[in-house]
């Protein structure tokens, strides 16, 4: 028909018509030719030029507005049939003032079907905006349903005029039509609607604004977000994606804390400066939002800054601070230049940053972190420095003692915070690769907690979720306890890109671990088929550690 064949088909709505088996040669047909393995003569059979296609038009006309025509009122099917024909002609006429015409014939009668009335309210409206009110003053759905169609383009102004006294769900529509027009020249108008009486409403203008609006609109909306709610929802999520509001947001965080979290959410790298007032606040609970800021904002750009802020951070923040400069930009350089900056970290950082870099050393080399200590006891200005740090990992060290090799389960205990269906936690430690622990959807923050039994050196801990291969944690926090009480760390970390298994290098002694997922990916658990741990280490090397570290001064350690 026209320019080439349609497929169409209303057929298999039910289980009856599939089992037939022309039904299904029918549609598969279809779908093969689509699909370009099933070729086929696809030349027009009827080609309609633009006077057979207004003739043609007219004629349909005539067939569904004359009562008079033959088969016009007693054969329900043949109307059936001339109406579908007439809204397809409508759409293919060429001539726009016959088809304006005839559209305007079939709205005016109300003895035509609801979809034709609408088709011919699509063709007015497409030359003729004025049009926009009698079609939303319509009594029929799918009439009114005609001027949100995608492709007809009302322009914007007469949109925003349309809603003036419209129904909630009218006014609904309208906005979405506006945002996929994105007028921004109707933003005022779309604000004026967030102090409407229905909430649909508000919410749908708030959605707008985060897409449309700008840093104009920020104090409103942080004003209907302190509502709560879903209104309060969708305020704060508007807030958290509206182009160049960001600067404003921080200005307001000043004298609204609450609005950094929406500040943290934004993750702009070009504002992460603005984190440095906050961060070093004299309210504890200030500074714990902004580092989770400053963790959503870190990147290797911003590597310069945030080793500025760790060495200068209070000792309360300096392991949250240290995690995110290692994971946000030091965890990425090559080996070398990662001991390098670890060590000239160390050299500028005092107290518990100093200790986070040697417990971030000893995460990243293991035993060889010792070398790297051993070395700098050489130095003039950091030799005495460089033995304590050097005692203090060995002394870990030692308290784990012993050959490295798998660490025996037998008095294990596991716990989750979560757990979906019969996936609970003793699955993950059960010695079955084929059972697990998983924590059902959307389950940020959900934690797995493995009591050892008694206090060991721990080298090595490995998820293993290779039966899962993406169910892997969406980032991951590792810290460790001796009562199961106190908790330190987070210990280690990993991101969101592992798969099969996630490993986390501890080297440290503990009788508790609990591992926090930081983030959820959509659609996915998080699962742990087995949890498997390497402890103890090597005895010569053992004896070695403890010669050095005598001699730097380390006191016998059991």
């Amino acid at each position: 028909y026209g320019k080439g064949r349609v497929f169409y088909t209303s057929f298999a709505h039910d289980r009856r018509a599939w089992e037939a088996n022309d039904t299904r040669e029918h549609i598969f047909a279809g779908l093969a030719y689509t699909l370009g393995t099933l070729k086929a003569d696809d030349t027009p059979s009827v080609v309609i030029e633009k006077k057979e296609n207004v003739s043609s038009l007219e004629k349909l006309a005539s067939e569904v507005l004359d009562p008079k025509k033959a088969g016009a009122v007693s054969d329900w099917r043949y109307r059936q049939e001339c109406e579908f024909r007439l809204a397809a002609a409508l759409f293919e006429c060429k001539d726009k003032k016959v088809a304006l015409d005839v559209a305007k014939r079939v709205f005016a009668r109300r003895d035509v079907t609801e979809s034709l009335r609408g088709v011919a309210a699509r063709v007015i409206l497409s030359s003729d905006a004025t049009f926009l009110n009698t079609v939303l003053d319509d009594s029929s759905a799918k009439v009114r349903q005609a001027a949100f169609g995608y492709g007809l383009n009302i322009p914007p102004k007469a949109l925003a005029e349309a809603l003036d006294g419209r129904p909630s769900e009218i006014k609904c529509a309208i906005i979405a039509k506006l945002v996929e027009n994105k007028a921004k020249c109707c933003v005022k108008k779309i604000a004026s609607l967030t102090s409407d009486g229905d909430d649909t409403v508000v919410i749908a203008a708030c959605n707008a604004l985060a897409r449309l609006g700008g840093v104009e609109n920020v104090e409103m909306l942080n004003d209907l977000r302190k509502r709560g709610g879903n209104i309060g929802k969708a305020a704060e999520e508007a807030l958290e994606i509206i182009p160049g509001a960001g600067e404003k947001i921080f200005d307001l965080a000043k004298e609204d804390k609450s609005l950094l979290a929406v500040a943290g959410k934004r993750a702009e790298v070009k504002l992460f400066g603005r984190w440095k007032e906050f961060a070093f606040s004299s309210d504890k609970a200030v500074r714990k939002v902004a580092w989770r800021g400053i963790r959503n904002a870190s990147s290797p750009l911003t590597q310069e800054t945030l080793t500025q802020w760790f060495i200068a951070a209070n000792d309360e923040e300096a392991s949250t601070a240290g995690n995110i400069l290692w994971q946000s930009a030091l965890k990425s350089l090559d080996e070398n230049d990662r001991e390098k900056a670890l060590v000239d970290i160390w050299k500028k950082s005092k107290g518990a940053s100093r200790k986070k870099v040697e417990e971030l050393l000893l995460r990243d080399k293991g035993l060889k972190a010792l070398d790297v200590w051993e070395c700098l006891a050489k130095d003039a200005t950091f030799g005495e420095d460089a033995k304590k740090a050097y005692c203090e990992a060995a002394s870990q060290i030692i308290k784990g003692g012993g050959e490295s090799k798998a660490l025996s389960r037998n008095l294990w205990k596991a716990k989750a915070s979560r757990s979906a269906h019969n996936d609970n936690a003793m699955k993950a430690i059960d010695g079955d690769i084929r059972t697990r622990w998983s924590s059902g959807f959307n389950a940020k923050g959900a934690s797995f907690e493995l009591d050892l039994g008694e206090s060991c050196f721990v080298n090595e801990v490995t998820l293993n979720t290779e039966k899962s291969a993406n169910d892997t944690p969406a980032g991951c926090e590792v810290f460790v306890s001796d009562d199961g009480k106190n908790w330190e760390g987070p210990v280690a970390t990993c991101d969101d890109k592992t798969k099969k298994s996630t490993t986390f290098s501890l080297m440290l002694a503990a009788r508790y671990l609990k591992f926090v997922q930081v983030s959820a990916r959509k659609g996915l658990y998080w699962s742990i088929h087995e949890v498997e741990i390497k402890a103890g280490m090597d005895i010569k090397k053992l004896e070695e550690i403890k010669k050095t570290a005598a001699a730097f001064g380390l006191k016998e350690v059991k």
